[in-house]
């Protein structure tokens, strides 16, 4: 139900027995699998921790290899890898700016370089984002994320709230 990636081996069809799968990247115990992009030894493996994206790199048998650092949190909006290819090209929004493009290499995934996007930016206040939880009627922790100016001390405040249901 959380995604996983699995290998099968389509020469090996003895007998109508069906194909034997090899879990490569298992099931996480609580992150959604979104996508997976083949880049040169690699996948670049992206899941969904409480509403937000984080980038994991793994080798071509599932081990980790890599967190690269990516300013949080975020929605990855683009992955886009060759499969002989290091470079992995991001497209990453979040809630403190726009869209923006990061490139990647395999080789080298603590440094991730911020490439030019088209136009300038949009000058914003200094701004916070905090996530945290709170706890439904029914016990559930639902994760948030609260926005706020960076001057604005963390406690009671006048608030906006906006909150969406599903899955």
């Amino acid at each position: 139900p959380r995604g996983r990636l699995v290998a099968v081996d389509l020469g090996r069809d003895g007998a109508g027995d069906r194909a034997p799968w090899t879990e490569v990247v298992p099931q996480h115990a609580e992150d959604v699998l979104v996508d997976i992009a083949p880049a040169r030894g690699v996948f670049a493996v992206v899941w969904s921790a409480d509403a937000a994206h984080r980038l994991e790199l793994v080798d071509r048998w599932g081990g980790h290899l890599a967190w690269p650092a990516l300013p949080s949190p975020v929605s990855m909006a683009a992955v886009n890898t060759r499969a002989g290819s290091a470079e992995i090209l991001l497209g990453v929004s979040s809630f403190l700016s726009r869209t923006r493009l990061f490139r990647l290499d395999v080789d080298a995934p603590d440094q991730l370089r911020p490439l030019p996007g088209p136009g300038g930016e949009v000058p914003l206040p200094p701004m916070r984002a905090d996530r945290r939880r709170a706890v439904s009627t029914d016990g559930v922790a639902v994760p948030m994320t609260v926005l706020r100016l960076a001057d604005v001390p963390a406690g009671p405040a006048p608030t906006l709230l906006y909150g969406y249901g599903g899955f």
